[in-house]
């Protein structure tokens, strides 16, 4: 699906800049396990024949709204990717399975950060991420880590029959898997968030910090407008 998309903004000399972008928006077919051994999964992928092609690195991202779409399951997100690598990447949630993104690359995190914000996206949250990146013939395997939350593992094909088969190989039970984004991985281990809240309402997510208050069950949540 292809999508035309213009931002008009104003720089700080009053000039005005339309930037257009005819954007090949791609179905994203994944799926995600939750508390899973990493070591685990590693001796399996080896057995398989399995490559690890980038090994556990940090990533940073923040994530923008877009303005007039806030209630919108649609954002924009920059990331360093943490192998020299910044994509920008929109992405659009039509339902937990029926996932579309299309993405770019930037020169740097802090040049793609300017530019969202330049062409009046809003900024959301911050988070830190860390990845370990294998690949298997047309599969795409990656072991996260996300602060607070429980080791997983996600898993990309071509389709869903070849998701599921290669799920299976590993292990896991297809019926077991988590779809949609991060959220909903920390809702299968902090069941009491209520949807349609999303975890980028945090402001900021970092290694090593405490657990925030939205993921306390034993506080509520109307602070956050849940």
């Amino acid at each position: 699906m292809n999508y035309a998309i213009c931002f008009v903004y104003k720089t700080n000399r009053n000039l005005t800049i339309c930037v257009c972008y005819n954007l090949i928006m791609k179905d994203e077919i994944e799926v995600k396990f939750a508390s899973v051994d990493h070591d685990e999964i590693r001796e399996k992928l080896k057995v398989l024949g399995a490559k690890c092609v980038k090994p556990m690195r940090l990533m940073n991202r923040a994530n923008f709204d877009i303005k007039g779409r806030e209630k919108e399951r649609a954002f924009v997100r920059v990331r360093d990717e943490g192998d020299g690598k910044v994509t920008v990447t929109y992405k659009e949630f039509f339902s937990d399975k029926d996932v579309q993104e299309a993405e770019t690359f930037a020169n740097s995190f802090d040049e793609a950060m300017d530019f969202c914000k330049a062409i009046g996206l809003l900024y959301k949250s911050c988070q830190e991420q860390k990845r370990e990146t294998w690949t298997f013939e047309d599969y795409e395997i990656v072991l996260d880590e996300w602060p607070w939350l429980d080791p997983l593992m996600e898993i990309e094909a071509p389709n869903f029959e070849k998701l599921k088969e290669f799920s299976e190989k590993l292990g896991f039970d297809f019926d077991d898997g988590v779809y949609g984004d991060i959220t909903d991985v920390y809702r299968v281990q902090y069941p009491h968030i209520p949807r349609p809240a999303q975890i980028g309402i945090l402001p900021e997510m970092k290694f090593g910090t405490p657990l925030p208050d939205y993921l306390n069950p034993e506080i509520k949540l109307e602070r956050y407008g849940k």
